[in-house]
C-alpha cells in the first residue's frame, strides 16, 4: 500500500501510507495483510500539493499568516484474485497551517494532519 509521491514536497508518500494504515487498523473493517497477499490491494499516487493564502498580517498585507494546504492523490483498490477495480478516483485532503516565523517548519509539522485528512477521506469514499 505505499503511496508514490510525485510532488516536490518531501515525505508525503510515507506520511500518507502511515496515516492510511492507522486509519484502516482503527476502523477495524479491514485486516491489513503485511506479509502475505490480501484480498484487496490499495495503491495511490500523490499528484498534487498546493498552498493558498487564507489570511495576511494586519500590518503587512503581502505577508501570509495562515495557509490552506492541500494534496490530491489518485487512489486505486483492486481485488487481488480477480483484478476487478473496486475504487479508482482522485481524493483530496486539507489542513490549515499557521506560519509563525518559519513556513517550512510549519508545513513539516502539519504533514501528519494533512495525511490523516486524506486517509479519512479515502476510507469514507
Amino acid at each position: 500500500m505505499p503511496f508514490n509521491n510525485q510532488t516536490l514536497q518531501p515525505r508525503l508518500g510515507d506520511a500518507v501510507t502511515r496515516a492510511l494504515r492507522e486509519r484502516l487498523q482503527t476502523d477495524g473493517t479491514y485486516h491489513l495483510a503485511t506479509r502475505a497477499g490480501g484480498d484487496i490491494v490499495v495503491s495511490g499516487v500523490i499528484t498534487r500539493y498546493n498552498r493558498e493564502g487564507l489570511s495576511y498580517l494586519n500590518n503587512d498585507v503581502a505577508t501570509t499568516e495562515n495557509y490552506r494546504v492541500g494534496i490530491i492523490a489518485h487512489v486505486t483498490a483492486r481485488e487481488l484474485a480477480t483484478g476487478k477495480v473496486l475504487f479508482d478516483k482522485d481524493v483530496t485532503g486539507y489542513t490549515l497551517v499557521h506560519v509563525g516565523t518559519d513556513l517550512a517548519d510549519a508545513e513539516r509539522q502539519s504533514l501528519p494532519l494533512l495525511a490523516e485528512d486524506l486517509a479519512r477521506n479515502i476510507t469514507e469514499c
